[in-house]
């Protein structure tokens, strides 16, 4: 504005690092109360005779219009004041609010006019390039054009780097790969959580910060949850024009996120279907075969050899079963030699093809890896997983999951919060499992445990747990306290207990092979060992004393 020729003369008089305010129109003021008819972004223009009679109510007076988003103040200072009050200049100077001192031959309406043209055309160039980017992004997506696009398209507009990031969903793009996109990736999510400076509070648009660089952020559609679209600041400073192209882009963005989202909730109910089809029984192998063909046509090579894992997610809420599924899908979404369901609520179950080279340790990597990422998502979870032998053929593949399903019920009660078990711990006791001998196997069980799972239910004490560590740890005292997190004199006294109570040492060789049997189809039979209460691991390890609650 102040470039204008109808400016020629004029002179800021404070307020020099507000000169950035924007200006849609102007007008005069000529009574002291007129400021109450003015609006935002407007440039008042007066002779200060209104300002003359306010005295020390000036000064709060441009308190006022700046903070009310009043563009400045243009004052002709020749007949009624011939200079400002210097509090008034001063606090206009700390507001970022100008005054300017306006060539008094000008007539007010020379002035005005060319101002109001001036701003309208800025603003018509503004619709013209938002009409502009909003047909560039709307033309990308009725072309189905990918993520990706959509971040080059930006990227081009505002002349720097764009990421696009909606971590919970698992979809990601970026402008240039060549830059490194995970670094730009990783910048992005070291904000989150970290408030930045606003530069459009009503669009949540905030710069940060990053150790490698500063970085404009503005999150996506609410509906599309947590995800967040990105300019970097490598090549130039982000500026007010780059604005309408940021909110033109997420919204394009956020429609595709949507859209992509939409598409793997389907794809993730028709592995999870397919998954089940898998690991079903078939009365003839032509059926299953065709399941097999499905699967491969979908993209699942179903290479040999495979294992099949099953995991049982525990201590988690049913409302929230629906992150964690989804979740588990976002971590294993580029591992296209798993395929991952959920045959039964609460149980998810992983066909890992490929896996001639997968080794134990490469399992269990895998395995606490989710727990991992899922633990992230709902804190708390718990797994308790089964996993199969080596399978040659998808012919085997319901067979391997009722192996993982018999390693997986053989280590419940486990509190580890990642409980690994494998079908080869089975063993033998895998034969106990047949259904024509269930009856005996409980009657088996109640004769060699009653005693102590009784005491226990009476009592509230924890002799069967205490003797299942006992045994695992081969009769040590100390290493079996370790395991229930409480002193090891308390579990001499329990042992004590159950000697007692069998007439039995544990440790004698035939007695043992009993009682280790015993455990094992406690565990087969779904009912669990319950865990020790031990002590809080905070407190110091000091020998119970009877009659402490311990020794019940």
């Amino acid at each position: 504005m102040l470039e204008l020729e109808a400016m020629t003369g004029a002179q800021v008089l404070a307020g020099a690092k507000g000169l950035g305010r924007e200006v849609r129109s102007a007008t005069v003021i000529d009574a002291p109360d007129g400021t109450q008819w003015t609006r935002e972004y407007e440039f008042l223009m007066t002779s200060t005779f209104p300002l003359a009679a306010l005295g020390p109510q000036l000064e709060p007076l441009i308190v006022d219009l700046a903070a009310r988003g009043i563009s400045g103040l243009g004052v002709k200072l020749t007949r009624y004041m011939k200079e400002l009050p210097q509090p008034v200049l001063d606090a206009a100077d700390r507001l970022g609010f100008p005054i300017v001192s306006l060539p008094d031959h000008m007539p007010w309406v020379d002035l005005i006019n060319p101002i109001l043209t001036n701003a309208l055309s800025r603003r018509a160039d503004q619709l013209r390039r938002s009409e502009a980017i909003y047909g560039g992004f709307t033309d990308s997506l009725i072309s189905s054009s990918r993520l990706d696009d959509l971040a080059r398209l930006l990227a081009e507009m505002v002349g720097n780097p764009v990421v696009i990031d909606c971590e919970a969903e698992g979809i990601t793009a970026w402008s240039d790969t060549a830059l490194g996109a995970g670094g730009l990736l990783a910048r992005l999510r070291e904000t989150r959580g970290c408030e930045g400076h606003s530069l459009n509070a009503a669009h949540r648009v905030e710069r940060h910060n990053a150790r490698a660089g500063s970085l404009v952020c503005a999150s996506l559609a609410d509906e599309v949850g947590g995800g967040h679209i990105a300019i970097f600041e490598q090549n130039r400073p982000f500026n007010d024009s780059d604005l309408d192209c940021l909110l033109h882009a997420r919204k394009a963005c956020s429609i595709k996120v949507l859209q992509l989202s939409a598409e793997r909730q389907v794809q993730r109910t028709r592995e999870s279907d397919l998954l089940s089809a898998l690991v079903t029984p078939f009365s003839n192998r032509s059926e299953h075969r065709k399941v097999v063909q499905a699967a491969q046509e979908a993209g699942h090579g179903l290479d040999g050899p495979h294992i099949v894992i099953t995991c049982r997610i525990e201590d988690v809420a049913q409302h929230r079963m629906y992150e964690v599924i989804k979740a588990s899908h976002v971590h294993l979404i580029d591992r296209r030699d798993i395929l991952i369901g959920f045959p039964h609520p609460g149980l998810a179950t992983l066909i890992v093809s490929r896996c001639e080279r997968m080794t134990q340790g490469d399992v269990v990597a895998l395995l606490t890896d989710l727990h991992s990422r899922l633990a992230a998502q709902v804190p708390g979870l718990r797994l308790t997983c089964g996993v199969s032998h080596r399978l040659a053929d998808p012919a085997a593949l319901p067979g391997g999951f009722v192996q993982a399903e018999q390693a997986r019920r053989f280590g419940e009660g486990a509190q580890s919060p990642c409980a690994i078990h494998w079908f080869e711990e089975v063993g033998l006791l895998r034969l106990l499992l047949h259904p024509a001998i269930q009856a005996e196997a409980h009657n088996f069980v109640e004769d060699w445990l009653s005693i102590l799972t009784d005491h226990d239910a009476r009592r509230d004490s924890q002799l069967v747990a205490t003797l299942a560590a006992y045994l695992e740890t081969n009769g040590n005292h100390r290493k079996a306290a370790e395991r229930l997190d409480i002193h090891h004199n308390s579990i001499r006294y329990r042992m004590q207990m159950i000697r007692k109570l069998t007439g039995h040492d544990v440790m004698t060789p035939g007695i043992r092979l009993q009682y280790d049997l015993a455990l094992a189809l406690l565990r087969m039979q779904d009912r669990q060992i319950p865990p020790s209460k031990g002590r809080n691991p905070s407190a110091s390890r000091t020998p119970d004393r009877a009659p402490a609650p311990e020794y019940k």
